[in-house]
């Protein structure tokens, strides 16, 4: 049997952080070492690169294999199953970092707005927090939501389980990238707040790697 070889791909990011210099050496290390380079750069990374190199922008982008412009949601690499040895971000903005450890943008929310508007779904909300802080007190999370869609980090929704199901919430679906939040936060679900799991599954989401997401339904 054929043994297929890896793939040598690199996804890099430029920000608009102080550092241009670092994304630059990445694009001419991977062209040395003969892996695949796509390019993003952010319009703040354009920026600084202005301030802080003689480059111009087109010199810079012909450092990678492929370019993609930030706004384009379609692109290549925003796919699952567009295999790469992973992504370099550098330099790297506080707010970059801070949106790939907690996956909310506000980008994400205006694409699942306008998905709903396309859709002729109009008695959906969708907001944009870091659930890590204290939101009971927010707006949002104090209105009476019949149905509920958590699709938390790995550590799970214990954070707003406390105040999120209110008291007319009677739907929850919850997707996790982790078994044990899950169980951990089902028990909470049911123990605390009145819920049953009707249903739970398995979906293979990414499948060129080991990782599965779980997918339960509570109901009361």
């Amino acid at each position: 049997m054929a043994v297929s070889e890896p793939v040598r791909r690199m996804v890099v990011g430029i920000t608009g952080a102080s550092g241009t210099v670092y994304g630059i050496r990445v694009l001419e290390a991977l062209r040395a070492l003969k892996i695949e380079s796509h390019l993003v750069i952010s319009k703040a990374g354009d920026q600084t690169r202005s301030l802080e190199t003689d480059m111009s922008a087109s010199e810079l982008r012909s450092l990678a294999d492929h370019v993609h412009a930030p706004g384009d949601i379609a692109a290549s690499i925003s796919s699952g199953s567009f295999q790469t040895m992973g992504m370099i971000v550098a330099p790297c903005s506080v707010r970059t970092l801070s949106e790939i450890a907690t996956g909310v943008t506000s980008s994400l929310v205006a694409r699942a707005a306008a998905n709903a508007r396309r859709n002729g779904v109009d008695n959906v909300r969708f907001h944009a927090a870091d659930l890590a802080v204290d939101q009971s007190g927010a707006p949002w999370a104090m209105h009476r939501w019949r149905k509920l869609l958590l699709d938390p980090p790995r550590s799970g929704a214990a954070a707003v389980l406390d105040y999120l199901p209110r008291k007319g919430t009677d739907h929850i679906v919850y997707v996790s990238c982790h078994p044990g939040s899950l169980a951990r936060d089902a028990g909470t679900l049911v123990e605390r707040h009145g819920f049953a799991l009707v249903k739970a599954g398995v979906m293979d989401m990414f499948p060129h790697t080991a990782h599965v997401e779980s997918i339960a339904l509570f109901m009361r």
